[in-house]
């Protein structure tokens, strides 16, 4: 994307939000979607600096999980093929050893 001042990026990391839902499954944790305040940032050697102080919401369609809280692994990317659309006040439960994730708005 150009600004005028040259490319933006979009900064691709874990990201504060808010209307996720989160399920336990044996050992582990998910969390699924939410909306996210996304930041844009002038390219550079430190692209996640919110330098513009510019952001847009998204709807997430991500998935993490985690087997402590402290370290998360990401198990699908937003916008992966094979990933349900962006939501966010959505419920997830645990049925049979699978997550199924119910409702929200996106």
């Amino acid at each position: 994307l150009e600004n005028g001042f040259g490319p933006v990026c979009v900064c691709q990391m874990w990201t504060a939000r808010e209307d996720f839902a989160v399920a336990v499954v044996g050992d582990h944790m998910y969390v699924t979607g939410g909306i996210a305040s996304v930041h844009r940032s002038l390219c550079g050697p430190h692209a996640c600096g919110d330098v513009d102080a510019g952001s847009y919401r998204e709807y997430m369609s991500d998935v993490w999980y985690s087997s402590d809280g402290a370290v998360w692994v990401q198990a699908t990317s937003a916008g992966q093929s094979d990933s349900f659309a962006g939501r966010g006040g959505h419920s997830m439960v645990v049925v049979n050893q699978e997550l199924w994730l119910i409702g929200g708005r996106g």
